[in-house]
């Protein structure tokens, strides 16, 4: 199998710098990816928009490469999965919650709407 280098380094120093720069920014910016989603859903109390296929994949996704991480010794890509993972916990959890809290909450809607068309016919007669 041929290696694949897009960049050649002259000393080992050089390379490590590179990629740890490179491991730690590109896995800030995929943990910063997942916060503004989160504060959305519970500023606005929903989580409708949100798929638990989504939310299952990114979270298998994720552990995924906390394992890679562990393999090969790479810390910029454990602290940062580890950190999307526990977004991502966030995330199923909140809609979880919101599902469970809004489908309680239109049971009780429908239960005043039956009750009010009720005294409206009882009105009628």
């Amino acid at each position: 199998m041929a290696d694949f280098i897009i960049f050649e380094f002259n000393n080992t120093q050089s390379e490590l710098i590179f990629s740890q720069v490179f491991g730690w920014a590109s896995g800030i910016l995929c943990f910063a990816l997942l916060i503004p989603q989160l504060v959305h859903i519970w500023r606005v109390d929903s989580a409708n928009d949100l798929s638990y296929w989504f939310l299952g994949l990114n979270f298998l996704c994720s552990s995924l490469f906390v394992c890679y991480a562990l393999i090969i010794g790479s810390l910029p890509i454990l602290v940062c999965d580890i950190l999307v993972v526990c977004v991502n916990t966030g995330l199923i959890c909140s809609k979880y919650i919101l599902d469970k809290k809004n489908k309680e909450k239109h049971i009780i809607e429908d239960v005043k709407v039956e009750i009010d068309e009720e005294d409206e016919e009882k009105k009628i007669e």
